[in-house]
């Protein structure tokens, strides 16, 4: 939770200094998402993880790429950490 902490200061202390140039900042901050180091993990390692995530699964890259369209989209979001977890840190 600290490193969430410190990416949401670092990201509106940026805001702050460059927001009014047009630059918006904003953070995704991922959990596990099924990449290839992942999917090499042992299997019964990663159906114990699984039950670590309150959603039960893992994250796939489009969730994180759904995210980024999000931001981008909205023009009036800066200064956020947008957490595409699996609800992994409301726990």
């Amino acid at each position: 939770m600290l490193q969430k902490q410190v990416l949401l200061v670092l990201s509106r202390a940026l805001v702050i200094e460059y927001g009014g140039k047009g630059i918006r900042v904003n953070v995704i901050a991922p959990g596990t998402i099924m990449i290839d180091i992942v999917r090499s993990v042992n299997q019964d390692e990663l159906k114990e993880l699984c039950k670590n995530i309150p959603q039960g699964f893992i994250g796939i890259v489009s969730d994180v790429s759904g995210t980024l369209e999000y931001i981008i989209k909205v023009n009036y979001l800066t200064g956020q950490v947008i957490s595409s977890n699996g609800r992994f840190v409301l726990q």
